[in-house]
């Protein structure tokens, strides 16, 4: 296998009083992010194309009562047939986690197969790998249509990549744009996206004596003293401007081995529409990695952490965390 397969799954948590921002747009598929790699050649022999897609998928019963390994699945990628259960695969396994998620891996007669399917929102990732390289060169990056069928019901939606030289497509979904509150912006159309605000880590790790999971926002020395002894044990906290910084930090709780860890991968500044009197807060990309079936990992209990400082944020903070399982067999 030549890509590692990944199951992804994200939840965005405000840390605030503000209210929640407003539901996607009412549809039964969306795309949010997806790539095309194809193989050096492009042909079959070199291992096919690979796709790796995260999407939203409408909740319903069919959904929230769905057996992988029991009932019918489907799914296409254009003229490409990444799963169909009806053709049994050389080999299946499924995963499910206390919250109701599920993990299907297999090994189809082009290559592999994952999807991973968050029940009680509909976010789902899906990866595959030896696709039909011909088949997807001629149907072409525009209007690629994504079918699932999850025990009879069908759910698809037409995705347009731009094609990044001769090896990668690629998709962002575009939200259109709202309206600024308030009548703001004098001078029309709608403004420039705000530019990411940048920040330094102060700790990041696997050993924190801080054993549950845990988001703080800190904007004053005695509260962050409290913390980074609750954290560390001891010592003096790091120096930090509170008149100009706020600290952020989240912890993600015990683990029972090595092979865990988190990471802030960006911090955006935010504003909550609607609520023309709520200071500017900061929204936050987070990453927790996950060691999957194959992985080699040390023993012992962990404790991922990452800390840092930004330029003082007196808004609310917001956070989406994206735990990604590498498979490593």
């Amino acid at each position: 296998m030549r890509l590692p397969l990944a199951t992804c799954a994200t939840v965005a948590l405000l840390v605030s009083s503000a209210p929640s921002a407003p539901a996607a747009a009412a549809t039964d598929l969306q795309t949010l992010r997806a790539t095309v790699k194809f193989p050096v050649g492009g042909t079959a022999a070199r291992g096919g194309a690979a796709l790796a897609l995260k999407g939203d998928l409408l909740v319903d019963d069919s959904l929230s009562g769905f057996e992988p390994l029991t009932d019918s699945l489907r799914v296409t990628f254009g003229p490409v047939v990444l799963y169909d259960a009806a053709s049994p695969p050389l080999g299946s396994k499924v995963r499910r986690t206390a919250s109701g998620a599920w993990s299907l891996v297999a090994r189809t007669a082009g290559g592999r197969f994952a999807l991973r399917m968050q029940r009680a929102s509909g976010r789902f990732t899906l990866r595959a790998s030896g696709l039909d390289t011909g088949a997807l060169r001629e149907a072409g990056p525009t209007g690629v249509v994504l079918t699932m069928v999850f025990a009879g019901d069908a759910s698809e939606t037409s995705v347009d990549f731009v094609e990044k030289g001769k090896r990668h497509w690629t998709h962002v979904f575009q939200a259109p744009p709202r309206p600024v509150p308030g009548g703001g912006n004098q001078g029309g159309g709608t403004p420039p996206p705000p530019a990411p605000a940048t920040f330094t880590t102060v700790a990041q790790g696997y050993n924190s004596r801080i054993q549950t999971f845990r988001f703080e926002v800190i904007r004053d020395q005695a509260s962050w003293q409290t913390l980074w002894t609750a954290h560390a044990g001891s010592g003096t906290a790091p120096a930090v401007n509170f008149s100009t910084e706020t600290v952020i930090g989240i912890w993600i709780g015990s683990r029972n081995s090595g092979g865990y860890s988190v990471t802030i991968r960006a911090a955006v500044p935010a504003t909550i529409l609607g609520a023309p009197d709520t200071p500017q807060g900061v929204m936050l990309d987070v990453l927790e990695l996950q060691p999957g079936p194959g992985c080699a990992v040390t023993d012992g209990f962990t404790s991922p952490f990452h800390v840092i400082r930004l330029p003082r944020v007196d808004g609310p903070a917001i956070f989406e965390l994206t735990t990604q399982n590498v498979v490593c067999f």
